[in-house]
C-alpha cells in the first residue's frame, strides 16, 4: 500500500536485499545457464555479465553504509576477478575498486592479502589500478604509519615498474602511472623521497635506467605544483648529494657516464643482431659502493668506429628485417627512446638546478651519441638536444644546461668539426660537416654560430618592421667574414 511504502527506507531496503541474498545470486547463485556469448560462469557456478557486475557496486555501496556487507559479497567479487574472461574479470576490477573507499580497514586488510599472493606475471592493468587504490586507502588510513604492511602496494608497483618484472610494457607504464599518483599524496612523502633515491642507486648501479629516469622526472615534475614539498631545485640539490654518497661523481655527470655505459650494451646487442660471434665487452656496472671512479671505461667505445657501427646498422636491419632504432639493444626500452630519457632528463635536472654540465662531458656524449651513433634518428636526436641547451636569451646566460666557459668550445670543437680532446681516444671529435650531413647538424651550427657571434660582438642583430609584413630579423657583419667564429 501507499502508507507502507511511505516507510520503505533505505535502511529497510538494505536489510531485504541482504535477507534475501540478492547479490549472491547476482554474482555466485547457481543458474541454469545461457546461451548469451558475453556471459561467463560465475563464482560458485552462476552466469554473470560484465553489464550485471557493474551495476552491483551501487547496491554493496548501500548494504555498506547499513553494516549489511559481508565477507561473502568481497570474495564473489574477487573470484570473479580472477576470471578467465577479460571482460568479465575486468568489470569485477572495476567494481572492486569503487568498493575500496567503503570497505572497513579489516577489509582492505584482507584486499591487501589478497593482491601479495597475485604472482607478478599475472598482472594485468586492471591488477594494478586495484593495487593502487589499495594502498592510498591504506596511506588515507594509517595516516602513514610506520607498519611495513603500508608499503608493500608501494613496494609492488615499483617491482613491476623494473626491466626484470615478467610483465609487459603495458603494465609496467600502468605500473609507473600508479606509482607516481600514490606517491604525490602528502601522506606518502618519505615514500616519495625513498623512491627518487632508489631511482639514483638504480642509475648508479645501472638498473632499469630508463625506466627509473622516467619515474623520477614524472615525480619531479609534480613537486613544483604541490605546496607541501620543497621545491625542485632543492630536491635535485638532495639527490646531487645522494649520488655523490655512493660515487664521487656528481648526479650529472653520472648521466653521462651512464649514456656511455648504455651505448656500449647496446653496441653489443647490435653486434648480435647482426650476427657477429664476438659480442663487444659489456660495460659493467660497479658492484659496490666502493667504486667512486667514472661509472665506465669509455675507452671500451674505441673497438668501433663511425663506419663499422654503420655497417652493423645495416646487417642488423638486413638480418631482422626491423627498425633498429625501434628495437630492443639492451633492457626492456627501444633503442632511440632510451636514449631520449637520458637526455631529456639530463636537460631536465641541469634546467631545474644549479648542475651545469662541462666540457668533457658534453664531448663524452657527443662521441657516444653522433660519432658512433647507431641509426639517424639517435644521432639527430642529440644534436637537437645540443641546440636546446643554449641559453634561451643573453639575460639568462650561464644559468642553463651547458656551462658558460665552454659553449664557445661546443661550438669550435665539435659543431665546427674540429679534432676533439685527448681523451677521446679512436673515432672521437666530430666527424660530420655541419651543412651537408643532417637538417638536424646544420640546425645546431646555425644556433651556435649566431650565439657566438653575437656575444663576441662579431655580428648585431638588425630587425625590419612592416605594416603588413610580419617583422623579420637578421644578422649585420661588425667584423670582416674570417675574424667571425665558425665562419670558415
Amino acid at each position: 500500500s501507499g502508507r507502507r511504502a511511505k516507510h520503505f527506507t533505505e535502511r529497510l531496503l538494505a536489510e531485504r536485499v541482504a535477507q534475501a541474498k540478492i547479490v549472491e545470486a547476482l554474482l555466485g547463485a547457481p543458474s541454469g545457464g545461457t546461451d548469451a556469448a558475453s556471459e561467463a560462469k560465475g563464482a560458485e557456478g552462476a552466469v554473470v555479465s560484465p553489464e550485471v557486475i557493474s551495476r552491483v557496486v551501487p547496491v554493496l555501496s548501500l548494504l555498506e553504509s547499513f553494516d549489511h556487507l559481508s565477507t561473502t559479497h568481497v570474495e564473489a567479487l574477487w573470484k570473479l576477478f580472477s576470471h578467465d574472461d577479460p571482460e568479465v574479470a575486468r568489470a569485477a576490477g572495476q567494481a572492486l575498486g569503487g568498493m575500496i573507499d567503503v570497505l572497513a580497514a579489516d577489509q582492505v586488510q584482507v584486499f591487501t592479502l589478497r593482491l601479495q599472493e597475485i604472482a607478478p606475471e599475472r598482472y594485468t592493468v586492471e591488477i594494478v589500478k586495484l593495487i593502487r587504490d589499495v594502498t592510498k586507502v591504506t596511506l588515507k588510513s594509517s595516516r602513514y604509519s610506520s607498519d611495513d604492511d603500508d608499503d608493500k602496494g608501494v613496494q609492488m608497483l615499483w617491482e613491476a615498474v623494473m626491466d626484470d618484472a615478467p610483465v609487459s610494457d603495458e603494465v609496467a607504464l600502468a605500473a609507473r602511472d600508479a606509482l607516481v599518483n600514490i606517491l604525490k599524496m602528502p601522506l606518502a612523502r618519505e615514500q616519495r623521497t625513498h623512491f627518487l633515491n632508489q631511482c639514483v642507486l638504480n642509475l648508479v648501479w645501472g638498473t632499469s635506467v630508463a625506466r627509473c629516469l622516467s619515474l623520477a622526472r614524472a615525480l619531479l615534475t609534480d613537486i613544483r605544483s604541490t605546496s607541501y614539498l620543497s621545491n625542485r631545485k632543492s630536491t635535485i640539490k638532495k639527490l646531487d648529494a645522494y649520488c655523490r654518497e655512493h660515487t664521487t661523481r656528481g648526479l650529472d655527470a653520472v648521466i653521462v657516464d651512464d649514456l656511455v655505459r648504455y651505448k656500449i650494451a647496446a653496441l653489443s646487442g647490435l653486434q648480435r643482431l647482426a650476427g657477429e660471434a664476438d659480442a663487444a665487452p659489456e660495460a659493467a656496472a660497479p658492484r659496490s659502493d666502493d667504486e667512486t671512479d667514472k661509472l665506465v671505461d669509455p675507452t671500451l667505445l674505441d673497438a668501433f668506429s663511425a663506419s663499422s657501427v654503420r655497417d652493423l646498422t645495416k646487417r642488423a636491419e638486413a638480418a631482422t628485417g626491423a627498425a633498429v632504432g625501434s628495437s630492443v639493444l639492451t633492457g626492456k626500452t627501444e633503442h632511440v627512446e632510451a636514449v631520449r630519457i637520458r637526455l631529456d632528463f639530463l636537460a631536465y635536472i641541469l634546467e631545474e638546478s644549479d648542475l651545469t654540465l662541462r666540457y668533457a662531458a658534453i664531448e663524452l656524449a657527443w662521441r657516444a651519441c653522433v660519432t658512433l651513433a647507431i641509426t639517424d634518428e639517435e644521432r639527430d636526436l642529440f644534436l637537437a638536444w645540443v641546440k636546446s641547451s643554449l641559453p634561451k636569451s643573453e639575460s639568462t646566460y650561464g644559468a642553463h644546461i651547458i656551462d658558460a666557459g665552454v659553449i664557445t668550445k661546443v661550438f669550435r670543437t665539435l659543431l665546427c668539426g674540429g679534432e676533439a680532446g685527448a681523451s677521446g681516444g679512436a673515432g672521437a671529435g666530430a666527424t660530420v660537416t655541419p651543412a651537408s650531413d643532417s637538417m638536424a647538424m646544420f640546425d645546431a651550427f646555425r644556433a651556435y654560430f649566431r650565439y657566438c657571434n653575437l656575444k663576441e660582438h662579431n655580428v648585431a642583430e638588425k630587425k625590419e618592421y612592416g605594416r603588413s609584413a610580419p617583422t623579420t630579423s637578421y644578422l649585420e657583419a661588425l667584423v670582416p667574414p674570417d675574424e667571425m667564429e665558425g665562419f670558415d
